[in-house]
């Protein structure tokens, strides 16, 4: 899609919470290079990063700014107009409202002048509270604002009361809401739902550091791979129960979760307690996410709950057999149940753990699956997702 002949490019500002290991923070970085490559001015805000490293990379013509880092939070000096905006959205707010507000002042003071700075055409923010923070920074500046929801916005609140009214309130006032597919949209109210957009994330062909492809069939140890954050709604409890059902009856396969998270300890754990030592590994986040894909032998997602998770779309065009529960959202858009992966009910350890086994088992069956699961580039080809995203930028501009 062609931006309409205008002076300047477009100027898109992102905002997001940070950029460390996600696939919200991945999407986003993904979005940016694409569009920088072709011209476009783009800024990424983070408001958290502070002195940590950036997981992704970035292309170069992007510009990354972090609130943590900025002059404005540490001595936020707002200009009457902007205190008046502020006062006027006070006012409006319910008392468990004004108290995650008032929490978080500095921060929203502090983006109003870093977005204010960036001039944007569009501001597109990513995940629930970051949106409702942009969306309290930009009261009356008359930047038309995207917010996306990267998950099921239907499997629970933010966990702050506050911060689910605002959400409720601030909404409707986004020019659009973006979410990843069609049943999410019924958490929302009609006057949300009327702007809201579904765009489904791209599945981008795997880019390998190392040109070595080991054979599966010559390894003595089989790898079952999983990766995600380490947290409860990604479901690595519910897998290690299942892989030790079957883990003595076979002896050359171990499991490798990728990933950070505050449930590692207690996973390690879980592990230890299942008799699972040796055969568990928890190697920690890694920037080379396809890499690892190569070495493996068969990929599962063992979450409680999804969006569009960019790992399985990866773990598919990098050509590996996948096997996943059902969530509500998510896996079922991606996966061909039989086809190019295996689709388990939600939360059947019994299933999850026979159907890992079987395919264990049946060489054949895992080649069959892989050879189709590739076709997920051209099912969500990046150049047909970032059109769907293009448009809706396009219908923001000025001169649309």
């Amino acid at each position: 899609m062609r931006w309409p002949r205008r002076e300047t490019v477009p100027k898109i500002t992102f905002v997001i919470s940070s950029l460390r290991g996600g696939g919200a923070e991945r999407v986003l970085s993904n979005m940016a290079g694409y569009w920088a490559e072709k011209g476009w001015d783009i800024t990424i805000l983070t408001l958290l990063q502070g002195n940590e490293p950036v997981s992704y990379e970035l292309h170069p013509r992007v510009v990354h700014s972090d609130l943590l880092k900025s002059t404005l939070h540490r001595n936020p000096r707002p200009d009457r107009q902007s205190m008046q905006a502020l006062h006027e959205v006070f006012k409006a707010l319910s008392p468990s409202e004004r108290r995650v507000f008032l929490r978080d002042v500095v921060m929203i003071v502090a983006l109003r002048h870093a977005i204010l700075s960036t001039k944007p055409d569009t501001v597109i923010s990513f995940i629930d509270i970051t949106n409702v923070q942009v969306l309290l920074a930009t009261h009356q500046l008359n930047y038309p604002v995207i917010v996306s929801e990267r998950s099921d916005p239907r499997q629970g609140s933010t966990g702050n009361d506050g911060w689910d009214q605002l959400r409720n309130r601030l909404y409707p006032t986004a020019r659009h809401v973006v979410v990843l597919d069609d049943d999410s949209l019924s958490f929302f109210c009609d006057e949300v739902r009327q702007r809201a957009r579904v765009i489904p994330n791209a599945a981008l062909p795997p880019r390998f550091s190392s040109t070595h492809n080991i054979n599966s069939l010559e390894k003595t140890e089989k790898i079952l791979l999983a990766m995600g954050r380490l947290d409860y709604g990604k479901g690595f409890d519910l897998l290690l129960d299942a892989f030790s059902r079957i883990a003595s009856r076979q002896p050359f396969w171990s499991l490798e979760i990728w990933g950070q998270g505050p449930l590692l300890s207690e996973l390690q754990a879980l592990a230890h307690e299942l008799g699972l030592n040796g055969r568990v590994r928890f190697p920690g986040f890694t920037k080379n996410r396809d890499d690892v894909m190569q070495r493996a032998d068969l990929f599962v997602l063992s979450s409680r709950c999804e969006g569009f998770p960019n790992v399985l779309l990866e773990a598919m065009a990098s050509g590996l057999p996948v096997v996943s529960f059902d969530c509500p959202t998510g896996p079922g858009r991606i996966i061909r149940n039989d086809i190019d992966g295996r689709l388990i009910p939600p939360q059947d350890v019994a299933a999850l753990s026979e159907n890992l086994e079987r395919l264990m088992e049946d060489h054949g069956e895992r080649q069959r699956l892989a050879k189709r699961a590739p076709e997920v580039i051209q099912r969500f080809h990046v150049d047909a997702v970032m059109s769907k995203w293009e448009s809706l930028v396009l219908g923001c501009a000025p001169s649309a």
